[in-house]
């Protein structure tokens, strides 16, 4: 992930939440979270793309990211 992070530094926003900080906690709810690690892509209308959970392979984060560039 940190990879990707570096590779589109500028292009698109990367958010991280510790969801053991009750403040973080109305993050989870309000997009469902209930596995960590998820990756959600929200594009710039605040709509969202596509979710992934679990581990994944830096291709597929990659594929969502030019998605969610779109």
């Amino acid at each position: 992930m940190e990879q990707v992070k570096k590779e589109y530094a500028g292009k698109i926003t990367f958010e991280t939440y510790d969801l053991d900080n009750p403040e973080h906690v109305k993050v989870a709810d309000q997009f469902g979270i209930r596995s960590i690690p998820t990756l959600i892509f929200v594009n710039k209308d605040g709509v969202t793309v596509n979710t992934l959970i679990g581990s994944q392979p830096k291709e597929l984060i990659v594929e969502n990211v030019e998605k969610t560039l779109k």
